[in-house]
């Protein structure tokens, strides 16, 4: 018994070589990449509108009495932001899509047409296990087995 936990060694062991081998899979770190660059085209979106409805709503904090800090300034540093948000929110958006490629590709690759349901469904539908056991009639359990070689194949 490891005493730090109250598990059984074994089962410590397992979880852990599970871990190690999903963290390695690099099918799932495209994965995570993908869904990193999602939330951050995201995060762009709303700054971008921001800047918009501020840039948009001139505000007294807008207005000046002239010199360096009038309206126009405020107004063209928010428009040049916005052009660069917009730059980056583009390149994003197609190093996003060039990772969706490549995982739908790696799903079709599967030659068990059931792995390549699960993972369909998990990865590009975005659906829970239990919806995914569900839907295909199999258990849970199951499911995560047929994931797990899956996984092994796909590296």
């Amino acid at each position: 018994m490891n005493i730090e936990t109250n598990t059984p060694y074994s089962q410590t062991a397992r979880q852990s070589t599970v871990k190690t081998r999903n963290e390695n899979s690099r099918f799932l770190k495209l994965y995570a990449e993908y869904l990193d660059l999602k939330q951050n085209i995201d995060i762009l979106q709303e700054k971008i509108l921001l800047l918009k409805e501020i840039t948009e709503y001139k505000s007294p904090s807008l207005g000046g009495g002239g010199g360096k800090n009038t309206c126009a300034d405020k107004i063209g540093k928010n428009a040049a932001k916005i052009v660069d948000l917009k730059r980056e929110q583009g390149e994003k958006e197609v190093r996003m899509l060039e990772l969706w490629e490549k995982i739908a590709d790696r799903v079709c690759s599967l030659d068990n047409p059931t792995q390549r349901r699960i993972m369909t469904e998990r990865y590009i539908n975005r659906k829970r296990w239990d919806t995914i056991a569900k839907d295909i009639n199999l258990s849970e359990r199951w499911i995560f087995r047929l994931h797990k070689k899956a996984l092994e194949i796909l590296g």
